[in-house]
């Protein structure tokens, strides 16, 4: 929810927009959503199946994956609604498709690098587990946006 409430705002302003969006909205679509939802539960089910310190890194992995994406996502929600306002920004943007799945993918990684660190520091399996989430995550909007053609 909090996800398309971005799209919205960040579709309402003028200043910064994205070059054929619909090239990158291919991850967003329903079906892609209810793969994941159905990863999501085999992975679950087999932690709890297999024991508590693999259910700790993988189930506890989900929520605070779940949970950092969360607060990624409300910082872009707050950022397009900002743009929108009078006064907080002049000129015009147009950002390449490649580059702004890209950088999804670097702001991914980015809070993986702090779960995994706060992971070992606390000794934590679910942080290392919400690190090694957010890790593929990252990793898999980089090499998709490698594959997205360059703005002309």
């Amino acid at each position: 929810m909090v996800v398309r409430r971005a799209q919205f705002a960040l579709a309402q302003q003028e200043r910064i927009t994205i070059e054929r969006t619909s090239a990158i909205a291919k991850p967003f679509e329903p079906k892609y959503a209810i793969a994941q939802l159905v990863f999501a539960s085999i992975a679950f089910f087999a932690a709890v199946v297999v024991g508590e310190p693999v259910f700790t890194f993988v189930g506890g992995g989900f929520v605070v994956a779940y949970a950092m994406s969360l607060g990624l996502n409300i910082q872009a929600l707050l950022f397009a609604r900002g743009l929108g306002q009078a006064g907080n920004a002049d000129g015009r943007l147009i950002l390449a498709p490649h580059f702004a799945m890209r950088d999804w993918g670097y702001r991914a990684l980015g809070a993986a690098a702090f779960l995994f660190t706060s992971g070992v520091v606390f000794a934590h399996l679910a942080l290392l587990g919400g690190a090694r989430i957010l890790t593929t995550g990252g990793y898999g909007y980089v090499r998709r946006s490698r594959k997205l053609p360059p703005q002309p």
